[in-house]
């Protein structure tokens, strides 16, 4: 049976993470807010400084980049054709982007949609919505049903824990090391104990401890509420401005939405 996914509040009690379904289907929106909502939701704009990554922002306000290797993490329908994707990208960091006609059946930009597996990934703009131009498939991860939940919730880490445009090279490579565990069949409490540490560290909220046995399942459900009690607390924190973040991205869409109409 996977572990049941769930993180506690302060006061102790476990709150269920949302997640998309399973079945890997997108979840869909009738108009553009709905997904600020969603990504405001699940990506501080205004993280406190300790979140804040050390490396330089060298490449986020690039007009185009190519063939960048990331992963989408979350996809939204935003029209009969068209996806609103979150990608984390190794160089990058969360992107945001619109994928016009993904959904088509030969469309190039379909692969956007297959979570948990490598991608190279192409697009263009300097905003915070970029515009996807190209998808490739770069390797395959084998995931069992059974380890899609613990998958999702690696992805519920991400999303809420780093700031959008914020690289975090390590981090996206423990959560490649992480995906190609889970395949493998290592015990999902092994690989989530220690993702949820290098998470806390990558993000500046690690332990001044040595690192534990990750594998040593007999403390494991001590461990489990130490990093899960450290991780409601810093997840509590960062959804303090999300009624001002939601705001700033509907806005946003909105007016993008506006003016391709009158294109």
């Amino acid at each position: 049976m996977p572990e049941e996914i769930a993180k506690p509040e302060a006061d102790g009690k476990p709150e269920e993470i949302a997640k998309p379904e399973a079945d890997g289907k997108p979840e869909e929106i009738t108009k553009p807010e709905d997904y600020a909502s969603s990504f405001a939701a699940h990506t501080p704009l205004t993280p406190s400084s300790s979140l804040a990554s050390t490396a330089p922002h060298t490449h986020t306000h690039k007009k185009r980049v190519s063939d960048a290797q990331a992963f989408s993490l979350q996809c939204i329908s935003w029209s009969e054709h068209s996806l609103i994707v979150t990608l984390f990208s190794r160089e990058y960091g969360l992107i945001a982007g619109v994928a016009k006609s993904a959904k088509r059946p030969y469309s190039v930009l379909r692969p956007i949609s297959a979570h948990f597996q490598p991608l190279r990934v192409s697009w263009s703009g300097t905003g915070e919505i970029k515009t996807i131009t190209r998808v490739e498939t770069d390797g395959f991860i084998n995931l069992s049903s059974e380890n899609l939940m613990s998958a999702w919730y690696l992805n519920e880490l991400i999303l809420r824990g780093i700031a959008k445009e914020d690289p975090h090279e390590r981090l996206y490579d423990y959560y490649v090391q992480a995906l190609n565990d889970l395949a493998a069949h290592v015990d999902a409490r092994t690989v989530l104990r220690r993702f949820e540490w290098q998470w806390l560290c990558e993000t500046g909220y690690g332990f001044d401890t040595p690192e534990p046995d990750f594998s040593d399942l007999e403390k494991e459900p001590e461990l489990r509420k130490q990093l899960r009690l450290k991780i409601a607390n810093i997840l509590n924190r960062t959804s303090l401005n999300v009624r001002e973040n939601q705001n700033h991205l509907s806005r946003l869409i909105t007016t993008r939405s506006k003016t391709e109409d009158t294109q």
